[in-house]
């Protein structure tokens, strides 16, 4: 049977997710994407708050109607460690877990050191070294990347491609996928 894990990398700015299918020792790429708050567009600290509060409340509930995950594993920051800016990843990660709460679906925690060691066997992996090895990974990844940059640059745009938020997600993804698989095997 299939287990459907869905991988967050919380932030306010930019909340990367990323959907894995673990079946049979297997890991299928599913959806992923970005929710994206724009700052420029909110001068306050408080109405930039409300927005990124807004913003995921509306969002992840769909994110969550696609997917449809048995197991939600989310990057955990430790308070205080994004200086300025962790007050509003807790908020955006509270915001998301409280609505898998009433969604009924399990909420884990994974420090960044931890799922880049599970997944790279390197705990301080680069971003640079967890795009490829992503990319590496799944080839539709690759040629969305691809795609995507090609589009940015020809729009006049950074050909940056997908976000590195969403290749972290992904990383939690599936290092979520090779925790569940051990708990099964132990039980």
């Amino acid at each position: 049977m299939a287990v459907n894990i869905l991988g967050v990398d919380p932030g306010a700015q930019n909340f990367g997710w990323a959907a894995v299918s673990l079946e049979d020792k297997e890991i299928s790429l599913g959806l992923c994407g970005l929710i994206q708050t724009p700052r420029s567009e909110y001068p306050g600290y408080n109405d930039y708050l409300d927005a990124c509060v807004a913003q995921i409340s509306e969002q992840f509930p769909v994110i969550l109607s696609l997917v449809q995950p048995d197991l939600i594993y989310s990057e955990y920051v430790p308070p205080g460690r994004l200086g300025s800016r962790s007050e509003l990843v807790t908020a955006a990660s509270s915001v998301a877990k409280t609505i898998a709460f009433q969604w009924g679906i399990e909420w884990h925690g994974i420090a960044a050191s931890s799922w880049k060691k599970i997944v790279l066997d390197d705990s301080t992996a680069t971003k640079a070294r967890i795009r490829n090895h992503m990319l590496d990974c799944f080839p539709s990844l690759a040629d969305r990347h691809k795609q995507q940059k090609e589009t940015q640059k020809s729009e006049g745009e950074k050909a940056t491609g997908i976000p590195q938020d969403v290749f972290d997600a992904l990383g939690v993804a599936i290092a979520g996928c090779t925790l569940n698989d051990k708990s099964d095997q132990s039980g």
